[in-house]
Formats: C-alpha cells, structure tokens, sequence
C-alpha cells in the first residue's frame, strides 16, 4: 500500500518546481499511461459500435498502412522536432487534443479500426477548420483573420516549430479522404466528446500547469525564474479573455475542472474554447 501511495504521489502532477518535471521520466511515463487508457478506452467503445452497428470499412491494405506509417513517423518526427526547442517538456505538448489525435488516428488505420480513426479526427474537426481561414485570409489579405497560425511568421519561430505544425493543415484531409464507405456518423462526434473527458481528466493529473526551470532568481541579474507555460488542454485554468463567464472559473486551480463538463455539455462549445486556449497558451509557449 505504502508503495502505491508513493507511485500515486509520484505520477500526480504535484508543483510547477518539482525536478521531475524538468527530467524526462515523469514525461514519459505520463504519456505513455496517457495513450494507455485514453486509447484503450477507445478501443472498447469501438468494439462496442462495430458489433452494433456492423460497421465495415473498406480500404484496401495498402492505403491504410501507408497513410498509418505517414502519420505515426510524422509524430515521432513531431515528438523530436518539439524537443530541441522544448527539452523533455514536448512529452507534455504531446498530450494536447490536436497532437494524440493524430497517435491515435495512425493506430486506427494500422489496425484497420474505423472508430479510432474516425473519431479521433472529428474530435478536433471544427478547430482545425480555423488554420484554413487563417492561411487563406493571411494569402489574400496578408493578414491573419482569426490567428491561430500568426505565430507561424514571427522572426522568433523556429523552422522546427513551422515544420511540425503543418499537420494542421494535411492531417484533416487525408483522413477524410480515406473514410471510403463510411460517411460522417454522429457516433463518431459523440464517442469524440466522450474520449475528450478522459483526455482532459488525465491532462490534469499527469501533467502541470507550468514548469519552472530555475527555482531561484540568479545572483547576477535577479531575473525571475524562467517558467514554461503548459496548462494543456485546459485543464488547469481558464484563459483569463473568458472569465467573464464565472461558471467557467469556478474550479480554477482545483482538482476538478470545468473543462470536462464543458466536453459534456456542448462539443461545438468544447471545440471553441479549445481553440482559443490553444492559441494563447501558443503565444506564451512562444514568448518565453
């Protein structure tokens, strides 16, 4: 018992300054239980629907190992690209909705899975849609409309952080592209909110709302300690442009938060707000 309370106290995200987080360790295992339970859950439901539904999707072998092995080498690819920038915290970023979707995604074509594919695409659908807008407005007008992609032409901006974030313009499309006879089912919207519960639930136990680097201002130029934002998911906090809406802060810093509630509620009000606290916690990601 005493053991498992240590490995508890272990995983549980605990403060922005334990050294844990700055290791690569607790990132690891973190996402690797992470993609264990969300995925597996997943993959029940799926089982589950398949049967119900005699759900059959047609696409030949090759088509789906192929884009499978595309999308799994470009996560990896994601995983080592975020990393130079980011060090063991890109394990972290990995756990956002738009980056294990595409884990998941990858899973789903090579085990010929309909519903993890499916879902795990519409569940961050609507979003995604945005980096079109933006690219096509900043194409014709020179500015970006909405400003989820702005930060893809600061000076500042990484050429690997440009690079690795290109899925959110090809990832959408070719999984559309491969749905064949399967067509747009709401199940696959609804198994989407409920995989975002969980998600959302695991973000807020595994990972923290920031990391801190240096626990104490340096002697030389009393600088503050140099802090890396995460709140991923949301699962911390609500951004501060939208609370003005008190229900959505209630739970601000506490164990449970209000973002799984939102999933419940309304999805088209999940993908949203997900949206915007991508973008901010984008922009501070990038300021520091």
């Amino acid at each position: 018992m005493e053991n498992f309370s240590r490995a508890f106290h272990w995983l549980w995200h605990g403060k922005s300054t334990d050294p844990k987080h700055r290791g690569w360790m607790h990132p690891l295992v973190s996402g690797i239980l992470t993609i264990m339970i969300t995925g597996g859950l997943l993959k029940l439901i799926s089982i589950y629907i398949v049967d119900k539904y005699h759900m059959v999707w047609e696409i030949s072998d090759f088509a789906r190992y192929s884009v499978g092995t595309f999308i799994l080498l470009y996560y990896l690819f994601l995983i080592i690209g975020r990393a130079t920038f980011m060090s063991s915290a890109a394990l972290y970023d990995m756990l956002w909705t738009c980056n294990i979707t595409m884990l998941i995604a990858a899973i789903g074509f090579l085990i010929k899975d309909p519903v993890m594919m499916a879902s795990a695409f519409t569940t961050i659908l609507i979003d995604q849609m945005l980096w079109y807008i933006d690219v096509i407005g900043y194409a014709i007008l020179r500015k970006w409309p909405i400003g989820v992609a702005k930060y893809l032409t600061w000076k500042e901006t990484p050429l690997l952080k440009k690079l690795t974030s290109s899925h959110h313009l090809w990832f959408e499309p070719l999984c559309i592209s491969q749905l064949n006879n399967l067509g747009f089912p709401t199940i696959f919207f609804a198994v989407g909110v409920v995989w975002s519960i969980v998600l959302a639930f695991c973000s807020r136990f595994f990972t923290p709302l920031e990391i801190v680097y240096d626990n104490e201002k340096r002697s030389d130029d009393q600088s503050p300690p140099r802090t890396l934002y995460l709140n991923v998911n949301l699962c911390h906090e609500c951004w501060p442009d939208l609370r003005k809406w008190k229900f959505l802060t209630i739970t601000d810093g506490k164990i449970t938060r209000d973002y799984p509630i939102i999933c419940a509620v309304s999805y088209t009000h999940l993908r949203a707000h997900e949206t915007l606290r991508y973008l901010v916690c984008r922009l501070l990601l990038e300021k520091k």
